[in-house]
């Protein structure tokens, strides 16, 4: 994690002795690098930018992010532009759509591909299984739908929710029910008759419970046929239903006094 107010101490310098007369970097400065840095300059320079607590503090943008950000955009005496990135293990939308929101709050322009996600890394697991059921777990409740339609652009073709299992079987998890405003969003598909070939627990989900007894009951399900139980008489397969996880985050800040909350 980069943070704003060592961005001056990440800028490659001098190892020796007088490494404070050479603080210079290549484009904050307009003075010659020192010798002992021209290996070090060779190389390409990009900064990578984590936004929770760095760029933002809630919802609140922090004035050193847009000076650092001009910054990189050639607003100094090189007039160099520098690569950079942005992480997060926040997610629950598009790509494109987090682009549009830092774009309008850090006023600068932000592309697709400058945004890394907890649930971009997903996009690898497409070649494996684009083509399978798989279950996708948590992600915002509102608008329906919409961490479905981000795995769907990914290139997943058939993507199921523990919302469309709990609406299939309401008994798989009877200490709730499926939110009244949610149901029309949930695909009405006989499961006795798919397969699922993967878990993917896309972000943090809204109902622990429910979605952790399902996540269960499809691990120990005969051949991924939620409903099923695997016979005890009969060995288990040799590979079982992988499940991964975009991040394994259950802490995070919140704007309250406590420094963690647990969802």
């Amino acid at each position: 994690m980069l943070r704003i107010s060592l961005i001056r101490s990440a800028i490659p310098r001098c190892r020796s002795s007088a490494a404070s007369s050479c603080f210079s970097s290549r484009f904050l400065s307009t003075s010659k690098p020192c010798l002992t840095e021209s290996a070090n300059l060779q190389k390409p320079l990009a900064f990578a930018f984590d936004i929770d607590g760095v760029l933002k503090a809630g919802p609140n943008v922090l004035p050193e992010a847009k000076r650092a950000l001009q910054i990189l955009e050639g607003n100094n005496p090189r007039n160099q532009q520098i690569p950079y990135i942005f992480i997060t293990n926040g997610g629950g939308k598009h790509e494109s759509a987090r682009a549009k929101d830092l774009a309008r709050e850090l006023d600068v322009a932000v592309t697709e591909d400058q945004i890394i996600q907890a649930h971009t890394v997903m996009k690898s697991l497409v070649p494996l299984y684009g083509d399978k059921p798989i279950l996708m777990v948590g992600g915002p409740e509102n608008p329906p739908n919409a961490a479905r339609e981000v795995m769907q652009s990914y290139g997943f073709k058939n993507v199921y929710t523990t919302l469309d299992l709990h609406a299939y079987a309401p008994a798989a998890w009877p200490f709730s029910t499926a939110p009244p405003e949610q149901l029309p969003s949930a695909r009405r598909d006989d499961f006795s008759k798919i397969q699922f070939a993967a878990i993917l627990v896309f972000h943090d989900t809204r109902d622990w419970g429910r979605d952790t007894q399902i996540i269960i009951d499809i691990l120990r399900s005969h051949n991924g046929v939620f409903g099923t139980e695997h016979p005890p008489s009969e060995p288990l397969p040799e590979r079982q239903i992988p499940i991964f996880f975009s991040h394994g985050d259950l802490p995070h800040h919140r704007s309250r006094h406590a420094k963690h909350s647990l969802w």
